[in-house]
Formats: structure tokens, sequence, C-alpha cells
């Protein structure tokens, strides 16, 4: 967890804590003023983005066989669409992981499936390119 700097947004908030506070703790009773609250966010990736990046990359790779009814440009544009989800999948997974270092108990699960996915997303058409092209090099070369 990290301390957020206050912004234009906090600072009229602040105001109305600090005079609330002055109410409430005035220092000419001899109380003294509590400290001020600190506002923590998560930080880092926790994968979500890399798992949703591979299972979109691996659920186009289905798209061509998909029925005939369905217009021909929604089964087969997305094809082109599974290399790069499947690298931005692997990226991100491995951001996440890096960010996950620093943490004490993080659930790396997630983005370890994107990091698998992707590079499942980018193997398949890879080996799928390079075996037809061998098959038709071998047919008729």
């Amino acid at each position: 967890m990290r301390r957020i700097a206050p912004t234009a947004l906090h600072v009229p908030l602040m105001r109305v804590v600090t005079d609330l506070r002055s109410a409430v703790c005035s220092t000419d009773r001899g109380t003294k003023m509590p400290e001020e609250p600190e506002v923590t966010v998560a930080q880092g990736r926790s994968g979500t983005c890399s798992l949703l990046l591979g299972l979109l990359a691996v659920a186009m790779i289905g798209c061509p066989w998909l029925p005939a009814a369905i217009a021909p440009w929604i089964r087969y544009f997305p094809v082109y669409l599974v290399v790069p989800l499947g690298i931005c999948a692997v990226v991100s997974g491995v951001g996440a992981l890096r960010d996950m270092r620093e943490q004490e108990e993080p659930d790396r699960r997630r983005a370890l499936a994107g990091i698998v996915l992707g590079s499942v997303a980018v193997t398949v058409p890879v080996a799928v390119v390079a075996w037809s092209w061998w098959a038709l090099s071998n047919m008729y070369g």
C-alpha cells in the first residue's frame, strides 16, 4: 500500500475534515489533534488483463469453425488478431508477475494462466502456418 498525495479533488474534503477536527479537538482544552488518516490504494497488477487477453486470443482461434450462417467477416477477421492478442497476453502477464515480486502473498495463477494461453495463441497459428508451408512445398516441390 502506498500513500496518495493530495490532489485538487482531495482539497475540499480535507478542508471539511480539518474544520471538523478543529471543532471537536480544540487545542485550547489540552487535547491533541489526531494524526491525518492515511489514504491507501492497492498497487500493482493482478494478472486479470493477461488472463482475459489470453482467453480471447484462444477463443478467436476457433472463429473460422463458426456456423456458415454467420457473416464471413465475423468468422475470419478475428484470426488476424490471434497472434497480437497472444503477444499482449504474454507481455501483460510478465509485467504482472514482475509487479507481484514485491508483494508478500501474491496470487500468481491468473498471470501464469494468461501467459500460458497467450503462448498457446501464438504457437498454434505459427505451427499451422509452418506445417502448411512444409506440406505445400513437399507436394509441389
